[in-house]
């Protein structure tokens, strides 16, 4: 009794000592990923500032929103690593062991390992299920009142030029209780077609114009009414001119960052109602996530046993290379769902599968080799 006592006590203390280093290490893997990730996409956003696209005062709040996003990919990963250098350290400084000898099984380590991936197995699916999709919410509201800001803050009697397309935009003031601008001129010159790289300039005159956005597509356009449209080659006769009653001129183009989050957006609830392929692979995108942690659990387990002239370093390339083969086979088997070239079912699942089956190889394995190969190792030694 006393013994039994003895060795809980042990685990105790040995649960903590690895659950911690497991817990610090994942915490500074992720902080320096976190770092890299939001630093690369920061000045992407920083680009799309500068082109117009996003307005510079919501860059920070996006980013906030975007968090979670980036926090579920990156989680799993530096967990992973995590696995790697802690299990790792322990096999070379010998301490794996001495373990054994004290009379702590592999299996008894792994378990401990596979309790703090499951912590990791929630905290993905909180993030992944609820909170990313609320991030992304609040991302899609942003860009529409920064679309609509950016409209109104257009003053009459001033030109505003649209250097993506081109374009030259001047309105006067509108007359109380009418339309919001007045007089409205807009120059504008092109590519005819991209195989025929030659200008072609279109000039739009009206007696009156107003701002609208598509709140589906996020798309701003000046409608403009009572006018005509000139279009022709600069330095040639060839304009034709039509009268038009109402033009849809359109101003803005739909930011990517508002595509993504619209799409993103959409709760899990209303995915699980859904019958569209596209909601079905981003349904299977989001409950695979917390799957994640587990598998590499059992894969990265066995590739961390390494001999101690190697280094605790030694196996965590290749093993970083079998994650990221992971992730990428599950965002091409989600593309493949969308696409309609995979069957939604299994779809994900069939990756998640494949890294398990290589799982319980890496991890059985060793065990079904002495299994096949003792008895004729032992059957030379009698002959011997």
């Amino acid at each position: 009794m006393a013994f039994l006592q003895a060795t809980q006590y042990k685990l105790l203390i040995l649960s903590r000592y690895v659950l911690k280093q497991l817990i610090a290490t994942t915490a500074g893997v992720a902080a320096v990923l976190l770092l890299i990730i939001m630093s690369s996409r920061f000045s992407r956003y920083l680009g799309d500032a500068a082109a117009g696209k996003l307005a510079a005062d919501i860059l920070f709040p996006i980013m906030a929103y975007r968090f979670p996003g980036f926090f579920e990919l990156v989680l799993p990963l530096s967990f992973f690593i995590a696995l790697l250098m802690v299990y790792g350290r322990l096999y070379s400084e010998s301490e794996m062991a001495v373990l054994n000898a004290c009379g702590i099984s592999p299996h008894k380590m792994f378990g401990l390992a596979f309790s703090a991936a499951c912590g990791i197995t929630l905290i993905v699916g909180l993030i992944s299920l609820y909170v990313s999709p609320w991030g992304a919410m609040h991302v899609e509201k942003l860009i529409q009142q920064q679309s609509g800001q950016s409209i109104a803050h257009l003053a009459p009697g001033q030109f505003h030029q649209q250097r993506s397309r081109g374009s030259v935009i001047y309105m006067e003031p509108g007359q109380q209780g009418q339309d919001a601008f007045g007089t409205v001129f807009i120059s504008q010159v092109t590519k005819k077609s991209r195989s025929d790289p030659s200008l072609q300039s279109t000039l739009i005159t009206a007696q009156t114009g107003s701002f609208f956005t598509d709140e589906k597509t996020n798309i701003g356009y000046l409608t403009v009414k009572n006018g005509f449209h000139l279009q022709g080659t600069p330095g040639q006769l060839d304009y034709r001119s039509t009268h038009f009653e109402k033009l849809n001129h359109r101003y803005s183009e739909p930011s990517p960052e508002f595509i993504n989050s619209k799409r993103d957006s959409i709760s899990s609830a209303a995915l699980f109602s859904s019958s569209k392929t596209d909601d079905i692979a981003l349904l299977q995108w989001r409950l695979s996530l917390p799957f994640i942690a587990p598998i590499i659990c059992l894969i990265a387990f066995p590739l961390s046993k390494i001999n101690p002239r190697q280094g605790r370093f030694a196996r965590i390339f290749p093993a970083i290379i079998l994650y990221l083969s992971y992730l990428m086979l599950l965002s091409f088997a989600r593309s493949s769902i969308e696409k309609g070239d995979l069957n939604p079912y299994p779809g994900i699942w069939s990756v998640h599968l494949l890294y398990f089956t290589i799982g319980l190889l890496l991890y059985f394995g060793p065990a079904i080799k002495r299994t096949l190969f003792n008895p004729a190792i032992q059957h030379d030694s009698d002959k011997g």
